[in-house]
C-alpha cells in the first residue's frame, strides 16, 4: 500500500515527438503500480487544453478522443496519476504530430468525384500519388488486384444508365479495376470488374448503373508492382441495356 503519491507515468502511444500518427490514434500510457487513476490534458501548444481539459479518467490505461484528430497538428498531452496520498508532480509533457491529408481520391471517404450529367470522362493519373490503403478487392477480386497503391472515384447516377469504363495507357502489368457499390473492405456487391497480368487495356463494356446508388470506381495492382500510371475513361450508352 503507497504512503506517498505515485511517480509519473510514461506514454507509451504515440510515442514522444512521433511523426505521421494515424487521426484515429489512442492515446496509451503505461501502467503504474502504485496509481489508482489518471488525470489527462491534451491540447495544441505546451500546456494546452483545448482538446481535453485537465480530467479525471480513472483506473485506465487509455484514451480514445470522441472525435479524430485533425491532420498535420501538433498535440501536447501531460498525463499526471494519483492514489490516495495526492498527485504525481513534476510530470513531462509529451508531444506528436499527425500525418498530413491524403489526397483527394485516396480513401472512399474523400473520393475523386465523377458527375454522372457531364460525360464522357477522362482523365491520366497514376496510383503512386495516392496510398496503399485498402488490401482486399472482394468480391470482385478478394487481395488479388488489391495489394499495391489504390485511387478511388465515385460516381452517383440520379436514373438508371449504362456505361464503358476503360482503362488504357497502362505503364505497368499486374493491374485492376473494379466497380462496387461500396467501399473495399464494407462487404460490398461486384458490379464489375477486369484485371490480369498483361499492360493491356482493361475495357468494361455496358455496366449497369441504378439511380440512387454511389459506385466506387477503384484502380489498383498487386504489391509489385506497387503503382500504374493509367488513362480512365467512361462513356455513356444510348441505351440502358443494349
Amino acid at each position: 500500500v503507497p504512503a506517498t503519491p505515485p511517480t509519473c507515468s510514461t506514454i507509451t502511444t504515440p510515442a514522444n515527438n512521433a511523426l505521421n500518427v494515424a487521426i484515429e490514434s489512442n492515446i496509451s500510457w503505461a501502467a503504474n503500480i502504485d496509481a489508482t487513476g489518471y488525470y489527462l490534458q491534451i491540447g495544441y501548444s505546451t500546456g494546452g487544453s483545448e482538446i481535453l481539459v485537465n480530467t479525471d479518467l480513472g483506473n485506465v490505461l487509455s484514451y480514445n478522443p470522441p472525435v479524430d484528430l485533425d491532420y498535420s497538428t501538433s498535440y501536447f498531452v501531460t498525463l499526471t496519476p494519483y492514489n490516495a496520498n495526492g498527485i504525481a508532480t513534476g510530470c513531462t509533457e509529451t508531444t506528436f504530430t499527425t500525418r498530413d491529408e491524403p489526397l483527394v481520391g485516396a480513401l472512399c471517404s474523400n473520393p475523386i468525384i465523377i458527375d454522372p450529367t457531364a460525360l464522357p470522362y477522362t482523365t491520366t493519373d497514376n496510383t503512386n500519388l495516392y496510398e496503399d490503403d485498402y488490401s482486399t478487392g472482394a468480391p470482385c477480386s478478394n487481395a488479388t488486384y488489391m495489394t499495391g497503391d489504390d485511387v478511388v472515384y465515385t460516381i452517383s447516377p440520379a436514373t438508371n444508365m449504362s456505361v464503358d469504363i476503360l482503362l488504357s495507357n497502362l505503364t505497368a502489368t499486374w493491374s485492376g479495376i473494379h466497380v462496387m457499390d461500396g467501399c473495399p473492405g464494407t462487404s460490398p456487391n461486384c458490379i464489375a470488374f477486369m484485371g490480369n497480368s498483361g499492360s493491356g487495356n482493361r475495357d468494361l463494356q455496358d455496366v449497369l448503373l441504378t439511380g440512387g446508388t454511389t459506385y466506387y470506381i477503384v484502380i489498383s495492382t498487386w504489391p509489385d508492382p506497387q503503382s500504374v500510371g493509367y488513362t480512365l475513361t467512361i462513356t455513356e450508352n444510348t441505351c440502358v441495356n443494349p
